[in-house]
């Protein structure tokens, strides 16, 4: 706002002339607008959150992969078990699919995940139940059901964080 100077009303930045008095008031000073200062906001995912994505999937190719070998019976003494191979590979496409960014996958893994954190939540409470009756078995149970609760957490706070990552 800037002042008239012979009738003093305030007046907006951008008047030429004093509406009240039709005084010229195009060469009163104008405020200096301030510009609002930049803010270090990062742009994209913590530094820790695509390497972790990848891990993640890494392991997921890994570990279907083994599971996958070890099924088919090649390693004598582990048996050989259709279900697990098809498991096994399963996974390790499942991985690879996160690792090819593949929406259709990531969309799975997440629904998956979702069930993981439901079969874990079953699987607490069926430990806590058991640590009465044996309580060591109990409380690897127990251990075993928050690690699967954690991870699957994790897995759909991962994908949630790299939807629109910049770079990913």
């Amino acid at each position: 706002m800037i002042r008239c100077p012979k009738c003093n009303a305030t007046l907006p930045v951008s008047y030429q002339t004093c509406q009240f008095c039709q005084t010229d008031v195009s060469l009163v000073p104008r405020p200096v607008q301030q510009t609002p200062q930049k803010r270090n906001y990062k742009v994209g995912p913590a530094p820790w959150i695509i390497p972790t994505y990848y891990g993640i999937a890494i392991y997921w190719v890994v570990g279907g992969s083994w599971t996958c070998f070890s099924s088919s019976g090649v390693i004598h003494g582990l048996g050989h078990s259709v279900l697990g191979m098809v498991i096994g590979a399963v996974t390790a496409m499942f991985g690879l699919g996160l690792i090819a960014k593949l929406e259709l996958i990531r969309g799975i893994v997440n629904v998956f995940s979702f069930l993981s954190i439901l079969t874990g939540l079953l699987n607490l409470y069926s430990s806590l139940i058991f640590l009465s009756i044996l309580p060591l078995i109990g409380i690897i149970g127990v251990v075993f059901a928050i690690i699967q609760i954690c991870t699957a957490g994790l897995m759909i706070y991962l994908i949630g964080e790299t939807d629109d990552a910049p770079g990913f």
